[in-house]
């Protein structure tokens, strides 16, 4: 049963850090759509919604792509468990 729970603190590292950086980029990136189409006085429309919110879920991603290596490298190792540091360690050696 405890395998169950080995990756669970890096995939909550993982997602608390994409979500938090992904609401917070969101609205510069929003206002920079915004800004590039000169549309300040009006509300933002869906594609500039969408674009923001794509862009902003990339960079968050590509920043905290080996948050997603170490959990899945927690998760798949067999054997004697390894901790977090250890797997950090490895992966940004």
């Amino acid at each position: 049963v405890q395998a169950l729970w080995k990756g669970l603190t890096p995939a909550l590292v993982r997602q608390v850090c994409y979500t938090s950086m992904s609401l917070v980029i969101y609205e510069p990136i929003r206002g920079f759509y915004g800004k590039l189409l000169q549309d300040k006085d009006k509300s933002p429309s869906y594609l500039q919604r969408l674009c923001a919110g794509g862009t902003a879920g990339a960079l968050a991603i590509s920043v905290f792509n080996p948050a997603e290596v170490v959990k899945t490298q927690v998760q798949t190792t067999v054997g004697a468990s390894v901790t977090m540091r250890e797997v950090s360690a490895r992966v940004w050696a």
